[in-house]
């Protein structure tokens, strides 16, 4: 019976860190209760790296360390979803279609682990570019990634989003056209959603301590 009940275990654990990865192809898509940034009614060029931490446990990094600013972009003449402010990996303003100062990634860290997240993004004008969000657990390993191509316009208008059944602490919009910038609008997350296991899976847990119970009861009859 123990064979039995250390794979029972075994499956269950297993079950536990396989993630499942669905894109989301819009906030409609969103399972559950969350909470959007909108990155609007600062002033332009307020640094926001830890201003949504306290609120919303959310921080925004660079690789390099740099700050991250939320810019107006309806004074550039972009479209975003909601107007005026986006955030931009850029050292000062975002001016006239160059973006090419800034960093092609940005860190979204979240306190407490969620379980889907999704945001739009703003293009750049390099064919063939790709945009990509990649998933990080509490151990920094990679959940899971999803890409999709920008359509090359100005505007911050593309949404990217992401559902796992994994937990995750950590999201990394990126783009592959090096050097320039991303743009961020209504950034969207849900939280955990997999604390708990599935019915099938708490039952296989069950037989597991079924089974360690029985053949505990049988040492002691021996």
């Amino acid at each position: 019976m123990l064979p039995l009940t250390l794979l029972a275990l075994s499956l269950f654990f297993v079950s536990e860190t396989q993630a499942s990865i669905i894109a989301l192809s819009g906030p409609s898509d969103f399972t559950g209760a969350t909470t959007t940034i909108t990155f609007d009614g600062l002033p332009n060029l307020t640094i926001v790296n830890t201003y949504y931490l306290g609120s919303d446990g959310v921080q925004f990094s660079r690789d390099d360390g740099e700050p991250i600013p939320v810019v107006d972009l309806s004074a550039e003449g972009r479209v975003t979803v909601s107007p005026p402010n986006a955030l931009v990996t850029v050292s000062g303003s975002f001016i006239g279609g160059s973006a090419s100062t800034g960093v092609d990634s940005v860190n979204v860290d979240f306190a407490t682990p969620v379980s889907e997240v999704g945001a739009y993004y703003g293009n750049v004008f390099v064919p063939g570019t790709t945009e990509t969000v990649s998933l990080y657990d509490a151990s920094d390993a990679l959940v899971g990634s999803y890409s999709i191509p920008a359509n090359d316009d100005i505007n911050v208008d593309n949404f990217i989003g992401l559902e796992s059944s994994v937990d995750f602490v950590r999201a990394t919009f990126s783009n592959n056209a090096s050097g320039f910038a991303i743009a961020l609008d209504n950034l969207e997350f849900g939280p955990s959603q997999t604390s708990l296991p599935e019915p099938a899976t708490l039952a296989l847990f069950g037989l597991g301590i079924a089974g360690i119970g029985l053949s505990r009861r049988r040492l002691r009859t021996r």
